[in-house]
């Protein structure tokens, strides 16, 4: 079982057993999608998401990833099966996000 985890990030436990530590491809990634500061954030988010799925990583944790469409758009495009995101609380969510190849045992942020 690995764990991903800091102050003030989203934490997922992951039910993951890759046959050597080598085999697991992690990914820190800021998706720059303030709307009125970065340009287009729809069509890069589905950009990052193709970018995503070429790479064959196992785990992708992403900041400012602010709106939940272009978070789905990321994760469609991503092609990763699963995905957590902390619930949001107005209408812009904390903007962090972690996908995964290896299905959430538990899901908080700290």
């Amino acid at each position: 079982m690995r764990t991903l985890a800091g102050p003030g990030l989203l934490a997922a436990l992951l039910c993951a057993s890759p046959s050597r530590a080598d085999d697991f491809r992690v990914l820190t990634f800021n998706a720059a999608g303030i709307p009125l500061v970065h340009g287009s954030v729809a069509r890069r988010a589905r950009a990052a998401g193709e970018a995503i799925r070429a790479g064959g990583y196992d785990v992708v944790g992403l900041q400012e990833l602010w709106f939940d469409a272009h978070a789905e758009g990321l994760y469609a495009a991503g092609g990763l099966p699963h995905h957590a995101r902390v619930p949001r609380l107005w209408k812009l969510g904390t903007g962090l996000s972690i996908l995964s190849r290896h299905p959430f045992t538990a899901v908080e942020e700290r």
